[in-house]
């Protein structure tokens, strides 16, 4: 997805992303002030560069937080914060 929306991957070595299930994934590298829409929401953060295989983007805790309330139905995929 990186590569598609033209972004340069600043390289990192030897940095693991645990994901939800336990597991880690290891990180490429990182693409500085990447924007992100989402609905009426925008945004402009730093990315990690993962191999994900099914999906364009997965929301950090770290960032999820920073929206305090949120509130998710997987039952019919939304969430509102």
């Amino acid at each position: 997805m990186a590569t598609a929306v033209d972004c340069y991957i600043h390289p990192i070595n030897n940095f693991e992303v645990m994901v939800g299930n336990g597991g880690k994934i290891a990180c490429k590298g990182t693409c500085h002030n990447v924007k992100l829409s989402m609905g009426h929401y925008t945004l402009k953060s730093d990315m990690y560069d993962l191999p994900l295989g099914g999906c364009d983007i997965v929301l950090g805790v770290q960032w999820i937080r920073t929206l305090g309330m949120v509130q998710w139905n997987f039952a019919k995929l939304w969430i509102t914060f």
